[in-house]
């Protein structure tokens, strides 16, 4: 693990928790950075997992399977995706704003990540207080949904990944490193007041900017 940051690290209040992995590097000051040199040499490495920024306004992701840039997307008041998240992601870097981390994760987690950002929502605004949650990812389980639970409560936000079978992932904000099994997660909704949002892996199709859904052709980044 690499860290080149004397600064304390950006926290980003609100945002959508990412899942530990293997650290290639952690807390990199972006000033020190060419992003674009670092982009090519996460998919030289053939890397799997993410690159993520982070700022106090916001937290920047580039998704890579098998060293193939899969997906980005930027979290800062509203989300944006594809190119465009790539070069605001890029021109931060530039500005030596916040800092980097990348993150090596199995790919069937890479596959439905960023589905959290992007992918179809299938329930919206439910409540604790009135939804049986294990129920609920049994329901899902017997449909084969492949995306995303995330669960926010008072003390923590969690996630649950769900793979189209009974194998699920969990973690949450307090708790980042993914385990096997939903009750990390299932255990926030002891707060009746837990907001519960389910989403597919699939991402939402790219807008009229012409950007693939999955495989993004995108233009040469900026030194």
């Amino acid at each position: 693990m690499q860290t080149l940051s004397a600064r304390a690290r950006p926290r980003l209040e609100g945002a959508t928790p990412v899942p530990a992995g293997e650290t290639l590097f952690e807390s990199l000051r972006s000033s020190l950075v060419r992003f674009s040199r670092l982009v090519q040499s996460l998919e030289a490495e053939g890397h799997t997992g993410y690159l993520a920024l982070i700022t106090d306004q916001a937290q920047g992701l580039v998704f890579f399977r098998d060293g193939r840039r899969m997906e980005a997307v930027y979290e800062g008041g509203v989300v944006s995706r594809g190119k465009a998240a790539l070069e605001v992601i890029a021109q931060d870097v530039e500005a030596g704003k916040g800092v980097l981390d990348a993150v090596a994760l199995p790919g069937v987690l890479v596959d439905v990540l960023p589905g959290l950002w992007l992918g179809k929502p299938l329930y919206q605004e439910l409540r604790a207080s009135w939804v049986d949650i294990n129920g609920l990812l049994s329901f899902l389980h017997q449909r084969g949904t492949r995306g995303s639970m995330l669960v926010r409560s008072a003390t923590a936000t969690g996630v649950i990944l769900l793979l189209g079978s009974d194998d699920v992932w969990a973690y949450t904000s307090n708790r980042t490193e993914p385990v096997h099994g939903s009750s990390l997660v299932a255990d926030l909704c002891s707060d009746p007041r837990a907001s519960i949002e389910v989403r597919s892996a699939a991402p939402i199709p790219a807008s009229e900017d012409g950007i693939a859904s999955i495989r993004l052709e995108l233009a040469p980044l900026p030194d």
